[in-house]
């Protein structure tokens, strides 16, 4: 089972510990917001720019510790939606269904206890195995919708998931 709490201090060096290079640190958190190598510091003010009204920042934590980190952004309450960012999986729990338990009880905090109906995304588009784990928890492709960040850019496809439909079994 995966539980969700703020993410805080005593989770800093597990993260830097799980992007070890600059391809993984703009994998994880696209190329603008942290710079390489990752450290207390940037993560300090990640945290306190997190405690605003609308972010939650969030440890994924099971029953050998914490195994993922996840983002809830840009909350907007009254348009009943947010962003799901900066997902990453500890590399020990890799391939063992973590990100989409992770990302199930995400889902339940956003639909059920903030009252939220639409949740979206970017995902770098060769990215196949985050893909993959988006759409198993039901997340879809927006047609057409792609976004290039940072420089050189990197090409991100958006997906979406809607309240009320059904999601699939992880």
């Amino acid at each position: 089972m995966i539980t969700l709490r703020a993410f805080d201090k005593r989770d800093f060096d597990i993260l830097i510990g799980w992007v070890p290079s600059r391809d993984a640190l703009h994998l994880w958190a696209g190329p603008l917001l942290f710079r390489f190598p990752l450290d207390h510091d940037q993560l300090e003010d990640y945290r306190r720019r997190a405690e605003r009204d609308d972010h939650e920042v969030y440890s994924a934590v099971a029953a050998e510790g914490v195994v993922g980190h996840v983002e809830l952004a840009r909350i907007n309450r009254n348009r009943r939606r947010a962003d799901v960012c900066r997902v990453v999986v500890a590399p020990s729990s890799r391939g063992r269904g973590v990100a989409g338990h992770m990302l199930e009880a995400l889902i339940r905090r956003a639909f059920h206890e903030l009252g939220l109906d639409t949740l979206e995304l970017h995902v770098h588009e060769g990215n196949k195995s985050a893909i993959s784990c988006y759409q198993k928890v039901g997340f879809e492709i927006v047609n057409g919708a792609q976004v290039e960040m940072g420089d050189p850019p990197l090409r991100a496809l958006t997906m979406r998931l809607q309240k009320g439909k059904p999601l699939p079994p992880v």
